[in-house]
């Protein structure tokens, strides 16, 4: 049986260069309570935000070029990821704000998780 399950994409300069397999993707309204005499009146109005946050990054290809490169060159890049839906959101000028690595050398792990944020998100085929 074929995987159901896709992977999030990073783009440089329209060539796919790192692939995230796994993770979590998060869009944020950014909105916060208001509240008046009365108690909760609702939510403001503010710009979306959209942010991934990956723990398996693989290259793809011979770009040569890993998400810490990605992020000390505060390179902007073009990221699509599946929604539950089926839909693909795509957010241009993501960046890498945050890289983790953690190790425990009596147990042999190396693993980490990178960050990326950017805007609101294109959704294709929606």
């Amino acid at each position: 049986m074929a995987n159901r399950y896709r992977h999030a994409s990073v783009y440089i300069d329209s060539v796919r260069a790192v692939k995230l397999t796994g993770g979590t993707y998060r869009l944020n309204s950014a909105s916060e309570p208001v509240y008046n005499d009365n108690g909760y009146d609702g939510e403001t109005e503010a710009p979306f935000m959209s942010e991934i946050t990956a723990n398996t990054a693989e290259q793809v290809g011979s770009s040569g070029l890993d998400l810490h490169t990605l992020m000390l060159r505060r390179t902007k890049l073009r990221v699509a990821v599946t929604s539950l839906e089926g839909k693909v959101h795509e957010m241009k000028d993501m960046r890498v704000t945050q890289a983790e690595t953690t190790w425990a050398n009596q147990n042999g792990t190396h693993t980490g998780s990178y960050t990326l944020r950017a805007g609101e998100p294109n959704i294709v085929g929606g």
